[in-house]
């Protein structure tokens, strides 16, 4: 099975954009800052995520929308206070 697992593992890409948005970020525009992260399999994308830490109404409060093509794109809110309770 572990054969299996590694050539699915060679077929992925992931991508990552640890800070887009840079030079808003240095300008103190913190809600023009996302984290992106994609998911392609065989040259498809499989799942993306959107994660802005600090939204235009409150930049105590965070968005992280995340979606596929089958199951559509959903939204968590956040705050600083948040915890995995």
């Amino acid at each position: 099975q572990s054969l299996s697992i590694m050539h699915q593992i060679n077929y992925a890409c992931v991508w990552i954009d640890p800070l887009d948005g840079t030079n808003d970020f240095v300008k103190g525009n913190l809600p023009a800052v996302t984290v992106l992260i994609g998911l392609s399999i065989k040259d498809k994308s499989r799942i993306g995520i959107v994660h802005n830490p600090f939204s235009v109404a409150d930049r105590e409060i965070g968005n992280t929308f995340f979606g596929t093509a089958e199951h559509g794109v959903f939204k968590i809110a956040s705050s600083k206070e948040f915890t995995d309770e």
